[in-house]
Order: C-alpha cells, then structure tokens, then sequence
C-alpha cells in the first residue's frame, strides 16, 4: 500500500511540476490577484506583461489550515512552460520578489505526502544549511549532498540517515 501511495505521490509531483505558490500576498477578495502576480512577475524578471499574462494562471487557495489559523491563503501560479517556471525561481533566489511592498516567498508545489517523508530529513537539512552545504532532495524521500570534498552521499532511509548522523554530525556541529 505504501509503494502505491508513493507513486500516486509522484504522479501528482509531476502534475504539479509547472506550478508555483506564493506565500505572504495580502489577502484581499478586492485585489485582482492575476494582475499584481502577473505585474510583480514582469517587473522581477524585466519582461513584458503582456508577453506573461498569456503564459501564467493564478489562482487563490482555500485552505483550511490558512483560515482556522488567521493566516493569508496561499496563491497558486500555473505556467505554460518549465523554462519561465525555472527563471522565475532563479531570479527570485537573487533578487526578493515584492508585491504592494510586501516581501513574498516563492516555493516549488509539492504534494503533501512528499513533504511528509522530508520531515524525517529535517535535523540533517537544518546542519547542511547552517553549514553552508548545497543539498537536493530525492524523490519520493531522501537527501543528496558532498561534504566536506568527500563522496557524494545520497540519504534515502532512516537506517542510513542514523548512520551517518552518528557519524558526522560531530563534523558538522560548529
């Protein structure tokens, strides 16, 4: 049942693959939503708006957890292409993106279940970020990362992540 749930996952991961969510957008039904997105986007990557209106989709998310907890809701953004999706990312890595003066995140959308399964994987991903240590993620679970110029290591169960947390992680306390 497992193996089948975890590739039910990563049909959805793939579905999901041209879409993007934006955290932090002030939460108005007034707002025209696509227009700010759509404008915000082409002032961060210096495009034309009407070259990217015809090439994005956005829309609001009702979430539950957003509503019983006062927070805004989440906006989804669907691309026409991987290639616009990709920059959006990079630029957004070096340049922050703001909307209305508000500083916005933008996050890959990934299923539930595969965010589920990076938890395990939290106190090892918090020690490579405070160490500086580029990691990626593997799916349905995992972690891949150099360390200190040694082998590449690639993490994918609990019993290898003890290991070498039992091994290391003295290495990579500063």
């Amino acid at each position: 049942m497992e193996k089948l749930e975890d590739q039910m996952a990563m049909v959805e991961y793939y579905r999901r693959s041209l879409n993007l969510r934006l955290w932090g957008l002030p939460d108005q039904d007034t707002v025209d939503i696509q227009k700010y997105v759509v404008d915000g986007f082409a002032k961060l990557l210096n495009l034309e708006r009407e070259d990217l209106e015809k090439q994005i989709t956005v829309y609001w998310i009702n979430a539950v957890y957003a509503k019983n907890n006062k927070l805004p809701r989440d906006c989804l953004v669907k691309f026409q292409s991987n290639e616009l999706r990709e920059l959006v990312l990079q630029t957004h890595f070096k340049t922050p993106f703001q909307i209305m003066g508000k500083k916005i995140v933008i996050l890959k959308d990934i299923p539930p279940r595969l965010l589920k399964k990076r938890k395990d994987y939290k106190v090892l991903s918090d020690l490579l970020l405070k160490n500086e240590i580029n990691f990626r993620w593997l799916l349905p679970e995992g972690i891949s990362f150099q360390f200190k110029g040694r082998r590449r290591f690639s993490i994918s169960e609990a019993m290898k992540l003890q290991s070498f947390m039992r091994k290391y992680k003295k290495d990579m306390e500063v």
